[in-house]
């Protein structure tokens, strides 16, 4: 997250050039480089990025699902909730549902409908998997932690795809 906010289009092109094209090289790079130091030195560097405006090239839309998504993997082990905006969640859901570029979204959930049950969204065709938004957007990003709050004779189908 603190490498995200602390990357321009310009430095994204650079160290992603310098990374050989390997996105795995490139964010193993950028988490070695903000995590220098002790844990005290990370919480210093992700507050002092708290109003940054700065982003890797891409729409608002990319950048919220980092925000949403590896929030959750920060939170979720620590056993810390969070209230999202209804209507921040379901955007990031409506851009997720169309890449396959870095989280293969598209694919995981072809054939599938989903179906938020805490806000007026769904989509797709198929077998229906139902839950909260939040959980819906976590499983197309590829995480299992919103799996458990998920229903519908889809789920198997879209467990086996993680």
């Amino acid at each position: 997250m603190v490498a995200t906010a602390s990357t321009t289009p310009a430095t994204f092109v650079s160290r992603f050039a310098r990374s050989g094209f390997r996105f795995d090289t490139f964010v193993a790079r950028d988490v070695a480089r903000e995590t220098a130091g002790s844990p005290s030195d990370t919480l210093d560097r992700f507050r002092s990025r708290r109003t940054a405006t700065t982003h890797p090239p891409g729409p608002l839309e990319d950048m919220l699902g980092e925000c949403i998504v590896h929030g959750e993997d920060i939170r979720r082990p620590l056993g810390i909730t969070h209230d999202y905006p209804v209507e921040t969640v379901t955007r990031v859901a409506d851009f997720y549902k169309r890449s396959n570029l870095l989280l293969g979204a598209k694919r995981r959930i072809a054939g599938l409908t989903l179906r938020a049950t805490d806000a007026n969204w769904s989509t797709g065709t198929g077998p229906e998997v139902a839950g909260p938004a939040l959980s819906l957007v976590l499983v197309m990003a590829g995480r299992t932690a919103g799996l458990s709050e998920l229903s519908g004779p889809g789920l198997d189908t879209l467990r086996t795809r993680g």
